[in-house]
């Protein structure tokens, strides 16, 4: 059996730009590693993150590359697709400055002026490719790297442990539009009850929460978040009044979990304890 190839799948996308440039050996691949500088989350879901981590470079290394396809590094030496651009020659200081105006250049850097290819998209974190036994060569022209798999459209990652789970509000939406892509997380959460933790990274402000009774567990109660980013919780609500948009900066994590079906009285108590504990009603955005 041929085993297929990252080369096979870009062809089969039936972009004769593309095509053309990989006969040439004008196509690049880089594999992106999560760092304290840039996280997981910010590769996979902050398009302007993903697009200024692959432009600034210390050396020329798009050098005579018309097209680069970015990767993310994943377990052992899997790595799952991000995004292709198409690289249109390097910025100037000035042309830098409008397109990331909120950064500063440094003359020192090269930083290139990348396009998106959106022919592409459908194979975000979906493709995946083994990098092979050259990890250290995060950039190559090697496209006879194989195919490890096909995931399904709307994949977000395998579920660990309940107490390991930590959500960025993008990848909590990501999971509700996609449940059938992820089905292990829909029934985990699903059938369980609990208390669940809210935090705002960037100013650390946090909510205790809980799922009860016959609302779909910590499932169904997350599900309005995504749905009305508050959950007509007045501390969440009156926090996002000043930028509704700093939702994207909440994480969602588990504090304590229990089978569906444990008491009221239960799930209210280590609530209330987890309350106490993290001090969100003196501090955070709890109001009772």
């Amino acid at each position: 059996m041929i085993q297929e190839t990252v080369a096979d799948r870009i062809r089969a996308v039936g972009n004769e730009a593309v095509t053309a440039a990989l006969k040439e050996n004008k196509l690049k691949l880089v594999r992106h590693t999560p760092s304290n500088r840039i996280t997981r989350n910010d590769l996979l879901y902050d398009n302007r993150k993903l697009e200024l981590f692959t432009s600034e470079q210390t050396r020329n290394i798009f050098l005579n590359v018309r097209y680069v396809f970015c990767f993310l590094a994943e377990e052992d030496v899997t790595c799952g697709f991000l995004k292709a651009y198409e690289v249109c020659g390097l910025l100037n200081k000035d042309e830098f400055a409008d397109k990331f105006p909120t950064v500063s250049y440094n003359p020192n850097y090269f930083y290139y002026n990348l396009i998106t290819l959106s022919d592409f998209d459908d194979y975000w974190n979906r493709l995946v490719i083994s990098w092979g036994n050259s990890a250290r060569s995060w950039h190559q022209r090697k496209l006879d790297k194989e195919v490890f798999c096909m995931r399904p459209r709307g994949y977000i990652r395998d579920m660990p442990r309940w107490n390991r789970i930590t959500l960025d509000f993008l990848e909590l939406r990501t999971l509700f539009l996609h449940s059938s892509s992820n089905p292990m997380w829909k029934d985990y959460l699903s059938n369980h009850d609990g208390v669940y933790l809210i935090r705002h990274k960037a100013t650390n402000k946090m909510y205790v929460g809980s799922a009860y009774g016959d609302e779909g567990g910590i499932w169904g109660r997350w599900n309005g978040y995504v749905d009305t980013h508050h959950n007509n919780n007045k501390g969440i609500q009156n926090f996002l009044l000043t930028d509704e948009n700093s939702i994207n900066d909440f994480t969602f994590s588990l504090l304590e979990v229990f089978p569906k079906g444990a008491t009221k009285a239960i799930v209210i108590s280590a609530e209330s304890f987890h309350k106490d504990r993290l001090g969100t009603r003196d501090f955070g955005l709890n109001r009772n």
